[in-house]
């Protein structure tokens, strides 16, 4: 009898300590204001300081959905993220972007990317495939970015979407950022000024230069 009793709060213990390296769940709620004063909400864990840190979902005022890995208020570790316009993403992240091995789908079934990536864009070992009604390409290999140096030569602040990626720079601020070659669509808008809009094509392994700046029309 003793002896069964001993193994019985043996396998108690061990029970105990799988448990334990179980993830966290909370259930914390917090609103986050962004832009223009409009607000998001955050469910999940935060510190002692009252930043997320942990596992939670994060809904933005824009439509996107951010369920996952949290590490000082920014997206770090392994989570998902749902665009508005259809995207999902899921996969690694640091430093609030998409970084490391992750799986990118394409809106309405068009496709999909798997394989890695650094600061947020396709970057280093990859597949991807094009589904269309007609059509199919699948690209095997590495895939290589090219870098954009973009300018926001105003005193306003500057919102530049390319595609479905959103970036924000402050007046007079200069960021570098990594694109994959092909075809992008952009949008640069600014509070008051009405926004440019157009295309470009982004070849492999190049350097571009964007400079942004507000002209005045007169009517």
């Amino acid at each position: 009898m003793k002896l069964n009793y001993c193994f019985f709060i043996l396998l108690i213990i061990v029970s105990i300590s799988a448990t334990s390296q179980e993830r966290k769940i909370c259930n914390d709620t917090i609103n986050i204001k962004y832009q223009n004063n409009k607000l998001g909400k955050y469910i999940g864990c935060l510190n002692y300081e009252g930043n997320k840190e942990g596992y939670g979902t994060l809904y933005s005022p824009d439509g996107y959905i951010y369920k996952g890995d949290f590490k000082n208020n920014k997206r770090d570790g392994q989570g998902k993220l749902i665009y508005p316009d259809g995207y999902v993403y899921s996969g690694g992240f640091k430093n609030n972007k998409k970084e490391g091995k992750g799986k990118l789908v394409y809106p309405n079934g068009n496709g999909s990317y798997i394989g890695e990536f650094q600061n947020n864009m396709f970057n280093g070992a990859g597949i991807e495939t094009i589904q269309e009604e007609n059509y199919k390409k699948v690209s095997e290999g590495v895939f290589v970015n090219s870098n954009i140096e973009i300018y926001n030569n105003t005193n306003l602040t500057l919102t530049l979407k390319l595609n479905s990626e959103l970036f924000t720079f402050n007046p007079n601020e200069k960021q570098t950022i990594s694109l994959l070659p092909g075809k992008y669509s952009y949008r640069a808008s600014a509070p008051g000024v009405i926004p440019n809009i157009g295309t470009e094509n982004m070849e492999s392994n190049m350097n571009y230069s964007w400079q942004f700046y507000i002209v005045t029309k007169r009517r």
